[in-house]
Parts: structure tokens; sequence; C-alpha cells
């Protein structure tokens, strides 16, 4: 019962990053397609939450190498990969002009 509402709240929590996430500059294909073309079995889910997450790091300060690490035992494998493709298409604001 408790693993069905954890699986629940993890849902609740991507709805509302997503949610929350400007819209107007949002390319999700784009994200999934770059993560792609890099070799990441990248698709909705997952990979869409760390991207959301990744864009609310950095607005809130967060330097690029830290959000680049900051994925835990998944950090050195995909963590550059998320953060630039985040940067291009979920988040362009974040890039430094």
């Amino acid at each position: 019962m408790s693993k069905m509402i954890s699986a629940a709240a993890a849902g609740l929590v991507a709805t509302a990053i997503v949610s929350l996430a400007p819209a107007a500059h949002a390319d999700e294909q784009g994200y999934i397609s770059e993560l792609q073309s890099e070799g990441l079995p990248a698709g909705p889910g997952l990979f869409m939450t760390m991207g959301y997450e990744t864009c609310n790091w950095l607005r809130g300060g967060m330097p690029v190498s830290t959000a680049e690490n900051n994925f835990g035992l998944m950090s050195g494998a995909v963590g550059p990969q998320v953060v630039a493709a985040a940067q291009h298409n979920l988040c362009p604001d974040t890039l430094k002009k």
C-alpha cells in the first residue's frame, strides 16, 4: 500500500514540476530528441522530470556543474547531457548570454 502511495506522490510531484515550468519556451520534443541523439533512451517520464528539475535548479542559482552532478548514481552517465538538453530546449533563459 505504501508503495502505491509513494508512486502516486511521485507522479503528483512530476506533474507539479511540469505544470509549473514556463510553457512559452519549453520544447519537450526537442529535449527528448536531443537526448536520444546522444544515445540516451529518453522518453516522457523520468527524463522529462529530470529536465524540468534541472531548469528549476538553474533558475534557483545552482551552477551548471553542480546540476550535472546532482542526479546521484546516474550523474556521470547522463548529467551533462540532461543539463545541456534542458537548457537548449526547456529553459533557454538559463543559458549565459
